[in-house]
């Protein structure tokens, strides 16, 4: 952290914690030189403004995008020792280079980061590694970090800090590459979304021939956690009003009889099954006719 110099004479003021736990760390230091355990402590934190417009809190994921240019005089000096000023946002992804938070900082404050050793950070979900995904930290199968201690919960449900090794897992297990129509993408370790591979932006996810159902719009699951799923596109006919609707499904209902395996899910990982790209619909024939 920077701070200011008391000037002799002033007011004393009490100290926050970010200085009260910046001293901590200078002690420890001091108790463990880099020259006699092999590692500088300092390098495992950095400096950030926070460059968004949005809060970041404590223990949530920063993501880095450079040095900032709001300390010009940390753009050179900081640069040969590898502690200047950056610039971060709140991580969305894996995309940029990311740490975790250890303080509440506001938009255009300085605050500090961790992006490597164990770090306290607040995530959902289990399992032995942990993943960005839609601007959280969610655990499941694979992810840039490893988990070290789950997060434990308060007595009014509420998350606290568990324990991450930030660098010690690799590199991020990689989204199925498949893309084509009705892709299983995840969003976290319980959810994901079925969407349209070949065109992002498009609202529909697929399309099919049975009538009423032609193009199917983009979907969110909820599914439970440390439980494997399959996903299910299935069509149900109504005999009154002789018309078909269509769902999502874990497993087929009973009764229906037109239904295609899209893939299978678990802990934020997904499983293509349903996987031609050169296919632009899924067609059933006759089948919807014969019922």
């Amino acid at each position: 952290m920077l701070f200011s110099d008391t000037a002799p004479g002033s007011v004393f003021q009490g100290e926050s914690a970010a200085r009260y736990n910046a001293v901590n760390s200078l002690l420890r230091s001091a108790l463990f030189p880099a020259a006699e355990t092999g590692r500088n402590p300092a390098n495992f934190r950095l400096d950030f403004i926070n460059a968004s417009a949005q809060d970041i809190s404590a223990f949530s994921p920063v993501a880095i995008t450079g040095v900032s240019d709001d300390i010009p005089e940390y753009h050179s000096s900081g640069c040969i020792d590898g502690l200047a000023v950056v610039a971060g946002i709140p991580a969305a992804d894996e995309t940029l280079p990311w740490g975790i938070a250890l303080e509440d900082v506001a938009p255009g404050q300085l605050g500090m980061l961790a992006f490597s050793g164990s770090v306290p950070a607040i995530f959902s979900g289990s399992g032995t590694f942990v993943a960005v995904s839609n601007g959280q930290l969610c655990a499941g199968n694979g992810g840039s970090a490893r988990v070290l201690a789950t997060c434990p919960t308060g007595p009014d449900g509420e998350l606290h800090p568990g324990l991450l090794l930030l660098g010690g897992s690799g590199i991020a297990a990689p989204e199925n590459e498949y893309n084509g129509i009705f892709k299983l993408q995840s969003l976290s370790g319980s959810s994901l979304k079925i969407v349209n591979g070949s065109a992002p932006d498009s609202p529909y996810c697929g399309y099919t021939d049975i009538p009423g159902c032609n193009a199917i719009p983009e979907t969110v699951l909820t599914l439970p956690e440390n439980k494997g799923s399959m996903i299910y596109l299935c069509f149900a006919y109504d005999s009154v009003s002789k018309s078909y609707s269509w769902s999502f499904e874990s497993a087929v209902p009973a009764g229906v009889k037109l239904y295609r395996l899209l893939g299978r899910f678990r802990n934020g990982r997904t499983e293509q099954i349903f996987s031609d790209e050169k296919v632009t619909r899924i067609v059933f024939g006759e089948e919807w006719y014969l019922q």
